[in-house]
């Protein structure tokens, strides 16, 4: 990210709470790895583990975030929230959508569904190769 750093209050994120927050946000290759950050949800702010992540779709300027049993609406671009998640956990598939790697249960010709999931995501012809890759399929 070039430029001025973006702070939680524009973004609407904000890592885990704890001494050296301020820092650890402005250290993007410590904050990409943290097990959890604070996203805020009208006027709460509600913390977030990496692991109860399922997946995120992106709606106009807000990403919402799927969770087992709960979702949570975040003003924020899902480009700028991807940057808090850690690599390798989570890719892409569609323009507006991003999953958790390890929850993924079927694969068809364009979507895909997740655990304890019955809706499909759209997977997008130039996202395909890279789910595969991040999967090791062929």
């Amino acid at each position: 990210m070039a430029g001025k750093p973006m702070t939680p209050m524009f973004l609407g994120i904000a890592p885990a709470s704890f001494p050296g927050q301020k820092e650890l946000w402005n250290r993007p290759e410590l904050a990409r790895n943290a097990d959890s950050f604070f996203v805020r949800v009208g006027t709460r702010q509600v913390r977030l583990l990496q692991r109860e992540i399922h997946y995120l779709e992106s709606s106009h300027d807000t990403v919402i975030v799927h969770l087992r049993d709960a979702k949570h609406v975040v003003r924020t671009s899902l480009k700028q929230f991807a940057e808090r998640l850690t690599p390798g956990a989570f890719t892409q598939v569609h323009r507006a959508f991003i999953v958790r790697l390890d929850l993924i249960a079927t694969i068809r010709a364009n979507h895909l569904t997740m655990d304890n999931m019955t809706n499909a995501i759209p997977i997008g012809q130039q996202y395909r190769a890279l789910l595969f890759q991040h999967l090791m399929v062929t």
